[in-house]
């Protein structure tokens, strides 16, 4: 009898599994470990959510100045296709003022020569009618 009181006395008074952690709410009880390495996986997944939302953020500020340069770049290529329009425009006008320039100087050309004929002409004229009244 002496030995089963010794034995009830020594597992009343021997300490409790410190491996354990026991919630009085809780009926599960867990081991230490699995209890940090769930302590640390939650603290990462906090750190890991507050770096997903910042990562988004900055994403989003990205593609807002990705969309900014597209616009930008097609604004640019606009600009582009009016001046290359303009010269093509300027280019034509040249071109056309050429032709009329050419003109008028082959038409001045032709009055020039049709006033000197005239002149010759008109000069003979006179000399005719002088010499025409001296002979009568």
């Amino acid at each position: 009898m002496l030995g089963v009181i010794i034995l009830q006395s020594l597992t009343a008074s021997s300490q409790t599994d410190t491996s354990r952690f026991e919630d009085p709410n809780c009926k599960t009880t867990l081991p230490c470990h699995v209890a940090k390495q769930i302590a640390i996986d939650l603290t990462e997944g906090d750190a890991a959510k507050a770096t997903l939302v910042e990562t988004e953020a900055l994403v989003q500020q990205l593609e807002t100045k990705i969309t900014l340069q597209d616009s930008v770049e097609a604004a640019r290529v606009q600009k582009e296709k009016i001046y290359n329009d303009q010269i093509t425009v300027y280019k034509a006008q040249q071109e056309e003022y050429q032709k009329v320039t050419k003109k008028l100087k082959r038409s001045n050309k032709a009055l020039s020569i049709g006033v000197k004929v005239l002149g010759t002409v008109s000069g003979a004229g006179v000399i005719g009618t002088i010499v025409g009244f001296l002979l009568k």
